[in-house]
C-alpha cells in the first residue's frame, strides 16, 4: 500500500510540474546593410585597385608598386578582404593588397612552374612571320 502511494505521490507531483513549451523569442530584425563595395583591378605602370563606394558615392583607388606588364595575361581575384594578382610567367608571384589594411604585399613564386615563355615567345613570332600557313 505504502508503494501505491508513493507512486501515485510522484505521478501527481510529476504531472504539476509538467514541463512548459519553450517560449520563442525572436530577435529583432537586422537592420539591411548595403551589399560590399565593387573593387576591381586595372593596370597604370602597376596595378591599381579600384573601389567605389556605395554609401559615399565615390571612388577609391591605390596603386601598387611599379612593377613590368606581364608578358602573357595576369590572373586576378577579388574577394571580401583582400585583391590578389598573379603573373603565371613569373611563377605565379604577384601582389595582394588587403582592403582593410589598404596596403601591397609581394607574393613569392609559388612551387608551380609557370608557362615556358620561351615556346610562347617563339609561337608569337612564328605567327608573325606567317610560319603556320
Amino acid at each position: 500500500m505504502r508503494t501505491l502511494l508513493l507512486v501515485a505521490l510522484l505521478s501527481f507531483t510529476a504531472w504539476g510540474f509538467a514541463a512548459a513549451p519553450p517560449v520563442v523569442v525572436s530577435a529583432p530584425a537586422p537592420e539591411p546593410s548595403l551589399p560590399p563595395d565593387p573593387v576591381c583591378v586595372g593596370w597604370d605602370g602597376g596595378w591599381v585597385v579600384y573601389r567605389y563606394s556605395l554609401s559615399g558615392g565615390k571612388w577609391s583607388t591605390w596603386k601598387g608598386p611599379d612593377t613590368a606588364l606581364p608578358g602573357i595575361r595576369a590572373f586576378s581575384a577579388v574577394g571580401p578582404d583582400a585583391v590578389a594578382v598573379l603573373d603565371p610567367a613569373r611563377r605565379y608571384s604577384g601582389w595582394l593588397f588587403d582592403l582593410h589594411s589598404r596596403k601591397w604585399k609581394e607574393i613569392p613564386t609559388s612551387p608551380i612552374a609557370g608557362p615556358d615563355t620561351n615556346v610562347i615567345k617563339r609561337s608569337r613570332k612564328a605567327l608573325a612571320e606567317g610560319e603556320f600557313g
